[in-house]
């Protein structure tokens, strides 16, 4: 029962196993004994994949409080903030990473990923963001996501042709992707090419017709929870991205069962995403407005893309 290594052995086996709670609970009576940078970042990890972004926070701040160069602490804080609205502080946070290991692609695609999702109209931004995607694929040239959201931010800045160059890699690399072929045809719209329109017409037909795409609906019942020294995979459990966005499914002659199918899944993710914020920042979430004794939530502001892709979970 005093064995802290085997104690966190199991911890690491039952939250690959699915059983996150009680993972979690394990893992806060081991860094109640011994807060140990490894055992913080372990906890911020469950704490994260459940939603629970503040612990999870406070957890990769104690992390990094014992080791200030934890560069996975820092990727790992920059990850529960990005997903509570504060962009900025995630952005220092990835850049964090970045400055103590400038050498690991994750890192890298975790800053460019967020300016290219959060920062899509600023051009300085998507500069940036091509210089650093760059460095990522060139550390390492089979990271399908750091060609993907490279191409994104080359698509930002009009290079559309080099952005279909940069997706079809993406592509070739991770060909179970199938969010990568919408931003692909939006691309080639772009550029007046209609040569795969009808063709891709009549797979995302296929795929809505009966409802959500099975590719778009899975979520990993288990954690990874890489062990202190473990080589790090570039393969990584996704949350669920879906496409296209109503608005861009008007483009395309849809059946109209899949128009219905896309709209309603857009609007759970929409009611998902607002009852996860009310209920974990109050109203705070949505910048003191009052989303109201019927949880009604009123937006001002959406982006043109209408996209919901997370912010890369490389850790």
């Amino acid at each position: 029962p005093a064995h802290n290594t085997a104690k966190f052995n199991l911890a690491t086996v039952t939250a690959e196993l699915g059983e996150i709670a009680e993972a979690t609970a394990m893992m806060e009576g081991i860094v109640q004994d011994v807060p140990e940078a490894d055992n913080f970042k372990t906890l911020g990890i469950l704490l994260f994949k459940q939603d629970l972004h503040e612990p999870s926070i406070d957890n990769f701040r104690k992390c990094v409080a014992v080791r200030p160069d934890h560069a996975d602490c820092h990727c790992g804080m920059g990850n529960s903030l990005i997903k509570i609205g504060r962009d900025k502080e995630a952005l220092a946070a990835y850049d964090e990473a970045v400055r103590v290991n400038p050498n690991e692609p994750g890192y890298l695609n975790n800053v460019g990923n967020l300016l290219v999702r959060h920062h899509r109209f600023n051009t300085t931004a998507q500069k940036y963001a091509i210089e650093v995607l760059s460095r990522a694929i060139s550390l390492d040239g089979t990271y399908a996501d750091g060609y993907f959201n490279l191409g994104e931010a080359l698509s930002a800045v009009s290079l559309h042709t080099e952005a279909v160059a940069k997706i079809r890699e993406a592509m070739s690399l991770d060909p179970n992707r199938i969010d990568y072929k919408c931003t692909l045809n939006l691309d080639l719209r772009k550029l007046c090419d209609w040569s795969e329109f009808d063709q891709y017409t009549r797979e995302l037909d296929a795929m809505w017709r009966h409802g959500v795409p099975p590719e778009m609906t899975r979520h990993a019942k288990s954690v990874s929870t890489r062990k202190p020294g473990e080589a790090r995979s570039r393969v990584r459990d996704k949350d669920p991205s879906l496409c296209p966005n109503p608005l861009d499914a008007l483009s395309y002659s849809l059946s109209l069962p899949s128009v219905l199918n896309i709209a309603k899944a857009h609007g759970s993710l929409s009611r998902l995403f607002a009852s996860k914020s009310a209920a974990g920042a109050g109203t705070r979430a949505f910048g003191g407005a009052d989303i109201g004794a019927r949880g009604r939530l009123r937006v001002g502001y959406v982006s043109i893309e209408l996209r919901d892709r997370p912010v890369g979970k490389d850790m």
